[in-house]
């Protein structure tokens, strides 16, 4: 059915703290609240594994030519996998792809928040 809030969304690329930093960011737009606009890292996903979960056990569930795990955030133990598809559509496919597997606990996308320009 229809969704109640109708929202736009879009990657879009811009840079980061560096010249040579590509970025590209995910925007979700909601239509009826411009202003709570969202935006997250498009490149990158956050994914938490039951407790006994070894890297080496998820990674060798990942097609590398899709995934690749490039760190792990060491207070919340997620491990941060890079996405080679991150339109909209190949990103809500990776999550509901991670949120399938038994081991894993969680999945998110990482917020990004704008530098507001003074």
């Amino acid at each position: 059915g229809p969704r109640e809030q109708p929202v736009n969304t879009w990657v879009i690329e811009t840079t980061g703290s560096f010249r040579s930093e590509r970025l590209f960011l995910l925007v979700e737009i909601n239509e009826r609240a411009p202003k709570q606009t969202q935006y997250f890292r498009a490149s990158e996903i956050y994914v938490k594994g039951a407790d006994d979960m070894e890297q080496e056990e998820l990674e060798n569930l990942l097609d590398e030519e899709h995934f690749r795990i490039i760190g792990q955030n060491q207070s919340s133990e997620e491990y941060i996998v890079q996405l080679r598809d991150f339109s909209p559509n190949g990103l809500s496919q990776s999550i509901e792809m991670f949120e399938s597997l038994p081991m894993v606990k969680q999945v998110r996308m990482s917020p990004w928040v704008p530098v507001s320009k003074r």
